[in-house]
């Protein structure tokens, strides 16, 4: 299987995610018109009043991260997750306002994430992306 530019991106992400508590039960990446990754949680990791159906991590190259339920139920224009935190943005950033989100629910909003260490990693994320896509 080719490996895909978000790849790392996301196994970075997944292993933030599993520092802070909240490990995927499992993950993948996808290319189709756009890249996207989908990061599935077990229901004991997550709120089950916040989450009663259970919840997804996605992200996707136009959209950047988000929230959502089965069966379609997108958060991303609600969910402060997709209005704090950049598409590229850094994984410990992403797993420490998910991880607030996936325990608590939406609301009320994280506070600040605090400091974090350096990460230049999303403009060389940006760029391999950019550059897939101009393949197409």
């Amino acid at each position: 299987m080719t490996e895909l530019p978000h790849d790392a991106y996301m196994s970075l992400v997944r292993d933030e995610l599993e520092s802070v508590g909240v490990a995927p039960r499992q993950w993948w990446t996808e290319a189709g018109d756009v890249l996207e990754a989908v990061l599935e949680f077990a229901r004991d990791s997550v709120s089950g009043d916040a989450w009663p159906q259970g919840v997804y991590l996605g992200w996707d190259q136009d959209r950047g991260w988000a929230l959502y339920e089965p069966g379609g139920g997108g958060l991303a224009d609600e969910s402060p997750l997709g209005r704090t935190v950049g598409g590229y943005a850094h994984p410990r950033e992403v797993a420490l306002i998910c991880a607030h989100q996936l325990r608590h629910g939406t609301e009320p909003e994280p506070g600040p994430v605090g400091a974090l260490p350096p990460w230049d990693g999303g403009d060389a994320v940006f760029e391999a992306v950019t550059s897939w896509a101009a393949q197409l």
